[in-house]
């Protein structure tokens, strides 16, 4: 992703130029997926981190464990309820 970032930056206008195609369009011109799912895969990322432990983050702060192991695994996290705005849309 980094070189992509650079080479829009070299080539400027060039690139972004084409104004006509969509923003659909000019992602599956140059194999590129959506801001959303680029969002989503770096918190899916960020959660990997924190519960591997590669991360200097408490995994309580944020998510609560399983606390039972009748179905599934052991591994299950959940989002704990919040009721402020303010948590609701807050990470990190």
């Amino acid at each position: 992703m980094v070189a992509f970032v650079i080479l829009c930056h070299l080539c400027g206008d060039a690139y972004y130029g084409d104004k006509s195609l969509s923003y659909t369009d000019r992602l599956q011109k140059f194999g590129l997926t959506t801001l959303e799912t680029r969002r989503l895969r770096g918190d899916l990322i960020e959660v990997f981190k924190m519960f591997k432990g590669f991360d200097n983050i408490i995994l309580n702060d944020f998510f609560k464990l399983s606390s039972t192991t009748l179905r599934g695994h052991s591994l299950k996290i959940y989002k704990p309820q919040v009721h402020l705005d303010v948590r609701k849309f807050f990470h990190s």
